[in-house]
């Protein structure tokens, strides 16, 4: 045999440690394949993140569904402004009656009757001067009169109350739209 066929000393030496480098490499490789599968799952801590923001996101839909539609407390100032309003207009219709009869009454002969001017119905019944009264129709008149003065009054409590609770009202609708803005 020829000493060139024979592996050296040396060779079976680096045919030894190129084997262990290739089992090294094989194991860096698996170990490298394990990292990256690990690297690819999320951790607890994310899991925990993405069902969290997945519930703030439901929340947030809620809030804007929620946001559209009126509150029972809304419903029961928008009833109740919507009653204001009728019983205003119910005791302006009153109060027109009211002048019409007086302006009726006016035109008279002064022979019936001696009021003195009474001014406008609408706006300035408490101005009537009823003192002079020389019949009967100004003494009904005189009761038609203190009764439309007390609806008058009535009114206008019921009015700054009105004002009061839109104002109220105006200020939560403000609360409500910066607590929206807030939300989204």
């Amino acid at each position: 045999m020829s000493s060139d066929a024979l592996p050296c000393n040396s060779c079976s030496s680096l045919l030894a440690k190129n084997d262990d480098l290739n089992a090294s490499l094989a194991c860096l490789k698996s170990e490298n394949d394990t990292l990256k599968s690990n690297a690819s799952m999320p951790c607890n801590s994310c899991v925990a993140l993405h069902s969290d923001l997945d519930k703030a996101r439901d929340e947030v839909v809620l809030l804007k569904s929620n946001a559209s539609l009126p509150c029972a407390s809304c419903e029961s100032l928008i009833a109740e402004i919507k009653e204001l309003k009728l019983t205003h207009t119910t005791c302006v219709e009153q109060l027109e009656h009211a002048r019409a009869e007086i302006n009726e009454i006016k035109s008279l002969p002064s022979a019936m009757c001696s009021l003195k001017e009474n001014g406008d119905a609408l706006y300035g019944i408490s101005k009537i001067d009823a003192s002079p009264i020389i019949c009967t129709t100004c003494i009904d008149l005189k009761s038609e009169v203190e009764a439309l003065k007390r609806v008058r009054d009535d009114m206008i409590a019921r009015l700054v109350e009105h004002k009061d609770m839109s104002a109220r009202f105006e200020i939560e609708v403000d609360l409500l739209r910066t607590t929206f803005s807030k939300c989204i």
